[in-house]
């Protein structure tokens, strides 16, 4: 019961958070600027969540005009203040009663309007759709999950100018792009960043690339995919892999030593 509680108010403590710091800001300038670009991200964001006990019903046109608005430039708005959000699995219940239930449906919104956002958890929510081309990632981000959803396509070519990125999880969706698509999408600024890429129990199919590019990667999972074709002699996996999993697809050939030259930190194949 006390995990369910903490899960609970994860949302909640986000919105009083913001709402503190509207309301300094706001007793501070003694006024309110709308600025629309905000406002209307902070509508479309809330009209992407079921809030079955009506937790955001204060959040009206006029409500969010206050939220984003009164953020002036010259103390900084909300969309620029947020770090951290964390809206995963929050659709849980007691034996008898749902604790809570807001969840996040649609598809996945641009975030770069969050300046600051380094770390977003959107897990077990019901994502879906093609993830837009022109959807960017802030520039700080470095944690982004959002498994166990339905996102479907393929991963914009926009997420590999995150530089900062370290965790990807984009596992248990249905993602049908080519993997050789997908890593060349990420071949970036982000592949000297990215410490783990996971992309287990997807449709991803195609054979594997060269990895070698992605310097700082430690975990890449794949398996549970549709990878096929011929493995080549001439691939090689990035330096500092310590978990490579690719198990449960269709892929052919042999694993050699050639393959995992200079890999001294690797643990689980």
């Amino acid at each position: 019961m006390l995990m369910m509680n903490r899960v609970h108010f994860k949302f909640i403590n986000t919105m009083m958070i913001m709402m503190f710091l509207v309301l300094q800001v706001a007793y501070a300038e003694g006024r309110i600027e709308c600025i629309e670009k905000e406002r209307e991200a902070l509508l479309h964001f809330k009209a992407a969540l079921v809030d079955r006990q009506g937790m955001l019903s204060s959040w009206t046109t006029a409500a969010t005009i206050s939220l984003a608005g009164s953020m002036s430039n010259r103390s900084g708005m909300v969309m620029n203040l947020l770090e951290h959000l964390d809206l995963s699995y929050n659709g849980f219940k007691d034996e008898v009663n749902w604790i809570c239930h807001i969840i996040v449906i649609g598809s996945l919104p641009d975030l770069s309007v969050f300046s600051s956002l380094r770390t977003m958890f959107l897990d077990g929510n019901r994502l879906s759709g093609k993830i837009p081309e022109g959807n960017k990632l802030p520039s700080q981000s470095e944690f982004l999950s959002i498994k166990s959803n339905n996102l479907q396509g393929e991963i914009p070519k926009s997420f590999g100018n995150a530089c900062a990125l370290r965790l990807l999880d984009i596992s248990h969706n249905s993602l049908s792009a080519e993997f050789p698509t997908i890593i060349l999408h990420l071949s970036r600024c982000s592949r000297y960043s990215s410490e783990q890429l996971h992309l287990s129990s997807n449709q991803i199919n195609g054979t594997i690339p060269d990895l070698s590019i992605f310097s700082s990667l430690k975990e890449l999972y794949l398996h549970l995919n549709k990878l096929n074709g011929e493995i080549s002699k001439d691939i090689r996996f990035p330096p500092l892999l310590e978990k490579l999993l690719m198990h449960s697809n269709s892929l052919k050939g042999m694993l050699i030593d050639y393959h995992f030259t200079n890999m001294p930190m690797l643990e689980i194949l």
